[in-house]
């Protein structure tokens, strides 16, 4: 099978071909272990790519020097390198010629020189030079799905690179936006599969390899940065967005109508860290606020403060600062030119709904605000009757199953009150003793709801289990006793389209029940208080 992480090979070295060098990181199990310097030259007379490089232990490789060549017509003319394994020299140079490939140097103690039958123009590869994959990128550009190319992974046999699908990605970075093209491919030889995608640009220059099985990924530095993210879902009036916040900025997507227009808006708060709300790989806020753009609402959706692209620590949030941010949100709407600033709601999803409900309790600037899946009661009481709930059917005893919710009920008070941590394992404490999850347990939406002065709705999805729609009913009678708010309304609808696909469409998509409920409920209320 195909080795991509121990090296074999390398030749006397040579000097590197003129060029632009592109820098590459990699990754081993989410930790970087190394850098390859790749330079590529391609013109009439055919393509040549020269790496240097090193791979830090547990791989322990320095590539000193790798070359390969091709002629004009894609067939391999040389492959040279020269590298140390551990404290092991590594030497391999493999000339082709009408279908031979053979190949001479050492590997330690250990002499090479073999000849193989070779197909007349595969792409060559050797353990180690991950630069060398770009004459696969390079080959595949144009190509259908059901392509198959054959690769010499030397000094050891041929292979064949199958492309399995081809996905167009939207990649941004901090300082631009690409549309990248990825390769999905498998490795087939006799002794199996081995899947991983290639991205590159759409002239063929590499930008990222990943191999899963191998927890490996090889990322252009402009990729590597922990601000770049994968666009999963666009809409038409999606622009990138940076707002300013409390010592950091917010980075996010506006989506605005159609039209040179002053528009209504919304804030759209995730329960989630990414901007688009991502679950059960469905963008939940993504299609919301193309919905909302069709209907004439604009709206900003943005990364969580320390995840994603935005800035600030994560580690120390609490939802009050979550809070802060939908405020940080709103003031950046309110200011520009094409956003009428009397007519801003929010709209929170999850535990973003709480955030929604304390941000317009806070601040009656919000001229609506609408929660989705919100509990409605007490952090505290919602976590135990979650686990309560999520142990009903299981294959534990009950005696198990009352020690688990002992454990639970230990935790909770100790987050509140600080006293009962020795009777539980650093490991515990590690993962509960957060000011996110102290926020979390003590807030209680009853006390924002009392405060609140917009119209509200609260809607009950399918698509949050954890929430039981009975939920949103008792959020709306708590509302309604307050007796400070004209408008409150109670929905209830799925959270996904039936079978979790759109008919016709390459994903699941949130429902048009859900969309249409908050959409049109946003638009009577905006055209209300006009």
């Amino acid at each position: 099978m195909l080795a991509l992480v121990l090296a074999v090979a390398p030749t006397a070295a040579q000097q590197p071909a003129n060029g632009q060098t592109r820098g590459f990181t990699v990754f081993l199990n989410g930790q970087a272990v190394g850098v390859e310097n790749v330079l590529v030259e391609s013109d009439a007379g055919g393509l040549v790519i020269v790496s240097q490089g090193r791979l830090d232990p547990p791989l322990n490789l320095e590539l000193r020097f790798a070359e390969v060549r091709y002629a004009a017509d894609d067939a391999p003319q040389l492959l040279s390198v020269e590298s140390m394994v551990g404290d092991t020299p590594s030497l391999l140079e493999t000339r082709f010629d009408r279908g031979v490939a053979r190949s001479t140097g050492i590997n330690g103690n250990v002499d090479i020189d073999r000849t193989d039958p070779v197909s007349v123009r595969p792409v060559v590869l050797v353990s180690g030079f991950f630069g060398a994959y770009e004459a696969v990128t390079r080959r595949l550009t144009g190509a259908e799905v059901g392509t198959e190319l054959r690769a010499y992974v030397a000094p050891q046999a041929e292979v064949a690179i199958r492309l399995t699908a081809l996905v167009t990605e939207i990649v941004q970075t901090p300082n631009s936006t690409l549309e990248l093209l990825r390769y999905d491919v498998v490795v087939v030889d006799p002794a199996g599969e081995v899947p991983m995608s290639l991205t590159a640009e759409p002239d063929g220059s590499l930008a990222r390899i990943v191999v899963p099985d191998q927890s490996l990924q090889v990322l252009r530095n402009d990729l590597a940065s922990p601000l770049t993210r994968t666009v999963t879902f666009t809409n038409p009036g999606d622009e990138r967005a940076t707002i300013p916040a409390s010592g950091f900025s917010l980075v996010g997507t506006l989506t605005l109508p159609e039209g040179p227009e002053v528009w209504p808006a919304a804030v759209l708060v995730s329960g989630v860290s990414d901007r688009d709300g991502t679950l059960s790989g469905v963008p939940t806020l993504a299609h919301l606020a193309g919905a909302l753009a069709e209907a004439g609402i604009a709206s900003i959706r943005y990364d969580r403060r320390g995840t994603g692209q935005s800035g600030g620590r994560v580690e120390s949030a609490t939802l009050d600062d979550y809070v802060e941010d939908t405020r940080s949100a709103f003031e950046w709407l309110e200011d520009r030119d094409d956003i009428n600033g009397d007519l801003i709601a929010i709209v929170g999803i999850g535990d973003g709904a709480w955030v929604a409900l304390q941000a317009a309790a806070d601040e009656h600037d919000f001229a609506a605000v609408v929660s989705v899946s919100a509990p409605s009661t007490p952090g505290a009481e919602f976590s135990l009757d979650s686990l309560e709930r999520s142990l009903v059917g299981s294959a534990l005893t009950p005696d198990e199953v009352a020690a688990r919710l002992e454990l639970q009920r230990q935790i909770v008070e100790a987050v509140l009150t600080g006293v009962g941590w020795d009777q539980l394992s650093d490991e515990v404490r590690r993962q509960a003793d957060t000011p996110w999850f102290q926020s979390y347990l003590a807030f209680d939406p009853a006390e924002a709801i009392e405060d609140i002065r917009s119209p509200m709705l609260f809607v009950a999805a399918g698509a949050y289990e954890l929430v039981p729609s009975p939920h949103a009913e008792q959020l709306g009678t708590m509302a309604r006793a307050e007796g400070e708010v004209d408008v409150i309304e109670v929905m209830t609808v799925s959270g996904m389209d039936d079978g979790g696909v759109e008919p016709g469409a390459p994903a699941p998509r949130i429902s048009g029940g859900l969309m249409t409920a908050v959409v049109d409920w946003l638009v009577r209320t905006f055209a209300q208080a006009r």
